[in-house]
């Protein structure tokens, strides 16, 4: 948590999916033949995912894009740190149910 908030929406898709292609043009630049072997047989799983994937990406950025813009508005940060005072009493229960339960047996 940064100053007892915790972000109440989910960190952003984008770099994972540049990190993912970026790995794969490197061992693309590695087999070449594998790659281009993949390439026929998986082509239609590709074009399904960019289909699929490009509007779940666009989403992902308005959203991520509209949550950074009122970050710091009165309503967002207080709903951050109720949902980080409320991770911490999760917590908090289970420790204590886990060693309740380890005490009774």
């Amino acid at each position: 948590t940064e100053a007892g908030r915790l972000r109440i929406l989910w960190p952003p898709i984008g770099p994972a999916v540049l990190k993912v292609a970026s790995w794969g043009k490197d061992e693309a630049v590695k087999s070449p033949i594998l790659s281009i072997v993949l390439g026929m047989v998986l082509w239609p799983a590709a074009l399904i995912g960019t289909f699929i994937g490009g509007p779940i990406l666009a989403t992902d950025w308005c959203l991520q894009s509209g949550y950074n813009a009122v970050k710091d508005q009165p309503i967002i940060e207080t709903a951050e740190k109720g949902a980080a005072n409320l991770y911490q009493v999760g917590r908090f229960y289970f420790l204590i149910s886990k060693l309740m339960f380890k005490q009774s047996i």
